[in-house]
């Protein structure tokens, strides 16, 4: 009887995630094919059978990250209408725990990654495109329930709320002092309620 056909994507998954550790460990410019092949006891060749090169699995490692943070804003937030909904997708993508501490680690690396690289922006583009999109539909349900003012443009607040998280998050990352999670989420709700006024 020969071996259970192995489903590609989940293996692919499987590599991303333990690039991530990797990259959470080594950083991005330190990381090597060879180094995720040993974080999975696999040999290089068997690797390189799913990703040709360092720059695709990359790629994949953080927009799995990304898509799975925007998953879980979406599905914690089902049950629930209006502003808290808004609230708890936002933060949803706060560095408040250890994994999404991880997953801004490796979206920085990432980003630094892709300054100068016109294939990594335009891969980058679709990403936020896509987290701009969720919001700015969030948005535009609070104009139809009439608790965001209807001139202003979903897509320009998405926007600018995508840009405070980002901004939380590198300055949790990157601060001696930081903002702990009660205070990223305290700071995420004072936001909110301040594009929710007229």
């Amino acid at each position: 009887m020969g071996r259970p056909p192995i489903d590609q994507e989940a293996r692919r998954l499987e590599i991303a995630a333990a690039a991530a550790r990797v990259i959470r460990k080594r950083g991005l410019h330190r990381t090597k094919l060879s180094d995720v092949a040993d974080e999975l006891n696999l040999t290089t060749g068997a690797l390189q059978h799913y990703f040709k090169t360092k720059e695709e699995l990359l790629q994949l490692t953080k927009n799995t990250l990304v898509d799975h943070a925007l998953d879980d804003a979406l599905r914690v937030s089902q049950d629930v209408r209006g502003r808290s909904r808004l609230q708890l997708m936002a933060k949803q993508l706060l560095p408040l725990d250890e994994a999404r501490h991880d997953m801004w680690l490796v979206i920085i690396a990432y980003l630094g990654e892709a300054v100068g690289n016109l294939k990594i922006m335009n891969v980058q583009f679709a990403r936020y495109k896509r987290s701009q999109d969720i919001f700015a539909q969030e948005i535009k349900n609070l104009q139809a329930e009439k608790e965001i003012p209807s001139k202003r443009d979903p897509f320009i607040e998405a926007f600018s709320l995508l840009a405070f998280i980002e901004g939380i998050a590198l300055q949790v990352i990157f601060s001696k002092q930081g903002v702990d999670a009660a205070g990223q989420q305290q700071l995420i709700v004072r936001y909110i309620d301040r594009m929710l006024a007229s």
